[in-house]
């Protein structure tokens, strides 16, 4: 006895979600703030401050907060086919209109921009290369969990799982060779400190 697994109705099938929007859709990833949101952030200075140390009953659990820690937080998925969290993915991720990427260079400066859910890594890589005051070989990598490297390629960031956000770390292949500040001037005038 075999078992047919199809997608119900209503539901999108993970090959047809990238088929039904063609790429002529897709916004045209440009440098303008005020329709990406674009903001950069400079890294707080701060001189350091002692550590304030608290009595171990800090740390000491009372009884119903040892009870919510010990109540399961999620259904268990393994009773749930691939394909099926797939679709459930695809779904939650069509609601959101936009997606908002933060990378993050070596010196903690942070470059901001909302892009659309269905763009695709391609289009990030090009805002990159727009945003950098000179050309250098780069890569760019998730900044939780193993820390894969995203590639140059056409996978949209909803497929990546990048929305509603991400953080991005860029890694330059020769990091000593690269002079600060590394965005355009354009750029630089736009940026804030970090609260």
């Amino acid at each position: 006895m075999s078992i047919k697994w199809s997608t119900p109705a209503g539901i999108p099938s993970v090959t047809n979600y990238d088929n039904k929007i063609g790429k002529q859709d897709l916004p045209k990833p440009t440098l303008s703030p005020n329709e990406y949101n674009l903001q950069v952030i400079l890294p707080k200075i701060t001189p350091l401050t002692p550590v304030q140390s608290y009595p171990d009953s800090f740390y000491e659990l009372t009884p119903n907060e040892a009870k919510i820690l010990m109540q399961p937080t999620q259904k268990p998925d393994h009773l749930v086919s691939k394909s099926y969290q797939e679709d459930q993915r695809i779904i939650r991720n069509s609601k959101y209109k936009k997606t908002t990427i933060k990378i993050k260079f070596p010196d903690n400066t942070e470059l901001i921009r909302c892009f659309h859910p269905l763009q695709t890594t391609h289009d990030i890589y090009n805002f990159i290369e727009e945003s950098l005051r000179l050309k250098v070989k780069y890569a760019l990598k998730l900044s939780t969990g193993k820390r894969d490297l995203i590639k140059n390629d056409e996978q949209t960031l909803a497929k990546l799982n990048l929305v509603p956000g991400a953080i991005l770390l860029i890694v330059f292949e020769d990091y000593k060779s690269v002079e600060k500040p590394y965005l355009r001037k354009e750029l630089m005038s736009l940026a804030t400190e970090k609260k």
